[in-house]
């Protein structure tokens, strides 16, 4: 938990998107890193809210696993391309 969100990084990103198609979504570029990241976050209230009604894989202070149906890996890769289009690229010195 980062203060009132949780936050989901590629793959999990786009499984808490699925759950939450309301959630925040943020591409990133990191300098130390050649591809450009998808990040997901969610309020903590929200979460507390669907943990009412599912069951989680893990249920830790600062570390959830959802259970949540698999997808096409062609899903993601969609659904990432779309999110980090136009995201602009890094000056290399």
């Amino acid at each position: 938990c980062t203060g009132p969100y949780w936050v989901a990084f590629e793959r999990s990103a786009y499984q808490l998107h699925r759950a939450f198609p309301d959630s925040e979504t943020t591409p990133l570029r990191l300098f130390a890193y050649p591809f450009p990241i998808v990040m997901v976050s969610v309020t903590d209230r929200s979460l507390r809210s669907y943990t009412r009604k599912h069951i989680l894989r893990r249920d830790g202070s600062d570390y959830k696993l959802l259970t949540v149906p698999g997808f096409p890996l062609e899903d993601y890769r969609e659904w990432h391309a779309g999110e980090v289009v136009g995201l602009p690229r890094l000056r290399e010195n």
